[in-house]
């Protein structure tokens, strides 16, 4: 991935969590709401959405880390990000298989996993 890919990426990432954000805001405030409505936008973020997106921006930020955009180590690679993200994150690590039951399973069960 060169240096214009990887902006771009960035900017799109960026957007989506900004949109969703901005979407679930937006829908706290009744003339907003009502704005919305009214050009056809349901209330509310796109939670699973935003979550599902997260989970595949962690696998892809793993990617940029580690260097290694090969389909053999898409765990390791979101592994090796979210823990990354704080000391919580990598403890929780320890005890759930983050990327099978969340990341896995929302994107290809369309729900999570496991509880």
């Amino acid at each position: 991935m060169n240096r214009q890919e990887f902006e771009q990426a960035r900017t799109f990432i960026y957007a989506d969590v900004e949109r969703e954000i901005a979407l679930a805001k937006a829908s706290q405030n009744p003339f907003k709401r009502l704005l919305l409505r009214i050009v056809g936008v349901p209330s509310g973020g796109g939670n699973f959405m935003a979550a599902l997106a997260l989970f595949s921006y962690t696998e892809f930020a793993g990617r940029l880390k580690n260097n290694d955009f090969s389909d053999v180590n898409s765990r390791k690679n979101f592994d090796d990000f979210f823990a990354d993200l704080g000391k919580d994150y990598k403890q929780f690590l320890t005890s759930h298989n983050v990327y099978k039951s969340f990341r896995c399973g929302m994107a290809h069960e369309y729900y999570v996993k496991k509880d």
